[in-house]
């Protein structure tokens, strides 16, 4: 993943160098701000990971630690993290994810919306609660094809106006959620994502 901040930085998840390295403007080489560049599950290390987003308000990032089925907290400058949700091995209760892949930042809400992958379904992290709040697919992790269900999504954004757009790798489509209506809607067939 990666993602660019509003001064032109970019943060690049390194995945299976277990870091997330940032190139500042201009720069020719990146430097690590999460991870340890050696796989693990300290509050220092992560494992497989994926996703990136940032809350530029609180200049903090949040990375999906897809193998420790956990989504980790960096605030600037901090040699560590601390686990946001998550970490409490795979599965889906409403306090464990499974395989995190993508996620954004959502600042009218001040929440992370994250694409579920092992759980086959999209669920929102309110910074600070607990546990996480479902939002699409099936609760219990089934997988399918109807448009109210989900097969491995890898990534999830969010529109100016709340509508969300999840990428349904498993079906081969991009689903949208329209806000103000329970429905989703398959937006575009592909022949295959890549993540």
């Amino acid at each position: 993943d990666v993602i660019i901040d509003s001064n032109d930085n970019i943060y690049v998840t390194d995945t299976f160098n277990y870091r997330v390295q940032l190139w500042t403007s201009g720069s020719s080489s990146g430097t690590t701000v999460a991870g340890t560049g050696v796989s693990g599950s300290t509050d220092d290390a992560l494992s497989i990971l994926y996703g990136v987003t940032r809350d530029p308000t609180a200049d903090t990032l949040y990375i999906s630690d897809t193998g420790n089925h956990r989504i980790m907290r960096y605030l600037s400058g901090a040699s560590s993290g601390t686990v946001g949700v998550g970490g409490n091995g795979a599965g889906f209760s409403i306090t464990q994810l499974s395989n995190p892949i993508g996620l954004c930042f959502d600042s009218t809400t001040n929440s992370l919306l994250i694409a579920n992958y092992g759980a086959n379904n999209i669920v929102r992290w309110i910074i600070g609660a607990q546990n996480w709040t479902f939002v699409a697919g099936i609760k219990n992790g089934s997988s399918g094809t109807t448009s109210n269900e989900l097969n491995q999504p890898t990534d999830v954004t969010i529109d100016p106006m709340g509508n969300i757009y999840v990428v349904d790798m498993g079906n081969s489509r991009i689903q949208f959620f329209l806000l103000q209506r329970i429905e989703w809607y398959n937006y575009c067939w592909c022949d295959k994502f890549k993540w």
